[in-house]
């Protein structure tokens, strides 16, 4: 499945949280994430989501490195405080149910674009 294929299945499962997941990872701050990013909470986090199109695309679609066969889609997007977004999601089965999880939603740390979020968050 390409990005314009994630992007129509997932948009609509963004929207309701029964289908949806965002994944906390123990290794970064989320919190400090979203401050940077300029957003109070998830259901913030997901609506911005649900404004990514193909010109966001970072990279193509990769498979997942936790062995599932699952593929990774990854973007990046200018936030409204100017701050540039890293973002990877994938489709995933829970007990039949198909999710949207999102596995990566942070200021970017790599790139031309982390070189703008140095400068805006004066890291």
């Amino acid at each position: 499945m390409n990005s314009e294929e994630l992007l129509k299945l997932a948009i609509p499962m963004m929207i309701h949280e029964d289908t949806r997941k965002f994944i906390f990872r123990k290794e970064r701050n989320w919190r400090q994430d979203f401050i940077d990013l300029g957003i109070p909470d998830v259901d913030k986090a997901w609506k911005f989501m649900m404004t990514l199109t193909t010109d966001d695309e970072e990279k193509p679609p990769e498979l997942d490195r936790d062995g599932s066969g699952q593929m990774i889609y990854t973007f990046e997007k200018e936030m409204p405080n100017g701050v540039w977004a890293y973002i990877k999601i994938k489709i995933k089965d829970f007990s039949n149910i198909k999710k949207c999880v999102s596995i990566s939603f942070h200021p970017c740390e790599y790139g031309p674009k982390a070189k703008i979020n140095k400068k805006i968050l004066g890291n």
